[in-house]
């Protein structure tokens, strides 16, 4: 934490009311924080360099400073009377603001403010799911996968392997066929299993 102690001070100089704002602000743009200010230190120009960093500020505002609108600086107000004005982001900000009132009024489970924003935002943006990549088929005319018998054993006879496919399945059921395209070669009945289990990879 750093304390603000005068025109002498680091923050002090050209500037000095926005940076005394900026300075401890600026590990907390983004995150849905809101500055309260008075007349010294907030202006035009430095509620729109925070509204840059998506962060909102509240405060009363001097007629008298130079990027003050001129309706505004010249509006002649009894007391208890304010003049507002807004940019379109500011209005949407808002209206969220209202609905989060009423939100907190009539409905649960209670949360803050920047949740409620994030569960908007959540709810108004569809969610997007990465494409899988489809895996070889069969039907693709560049499938270089093809069945082949095992080797021959001992005695003559022909090796024989579990079916990958019908093990997936829960059953039991061996094969002298398998693809030798795919690691570990593995045992694949000819039909269906071969096709239904390229098409699965």
């Amino acid at each position: 934490m750093q304390i603000y102690t005068g025109v002498l001070d680091d923050l002090g100089g050209k500037g000095h009311a926005a940076n005394v704002v900026l300075h401890p602000m600026r590990n907390y743009w983004n995150k849905g924080y809101s500055p309260y200010m008075d007349n010294y230190y907030n202006s035009v120009t430095l509620a729109s360099q925070l509204l840059e960093k998506n962060t909102y500020c509240t405060g009363t505002l001097r007629a008298g400073r130079k990027e003050t609108p001129e309706d505004a600086s010249k509006a002649k107000l009894k007391p208890g009377e304010s003049v507002h004005r807004n940019g379109g982001s500011v209005c949407v900000e808002t209206m969220l603001y209202n609905s989060y009132i009423l939100y907190e009024k009539y409905s649960k489970p209670k949360m803050s403010f920047l949740e409620y924003r994030e569960s908007v935002v959540h709810a108004m943006v569809p969610e997007i799911k990465a494409k899988e990549k489809p895996g070889p088929s069969t039907e693709d005319p560049g499938f270089q996968h093809g069945p082949s018998k095992l080797e021959k054993g001992t005695g003559d006879r022909r090796l024989r392997k579990k079916c990958r496919w019908c093990s997936k399945r829960g059953v039991r059921k061996d094969t002298s066929f398998c693809c030798k395209s795919c690691p570990e070669l593995p045992g694949l009945c000819l039909d269906p299993c071969f096709k239904e289990y390229h098409n699965n990879l």
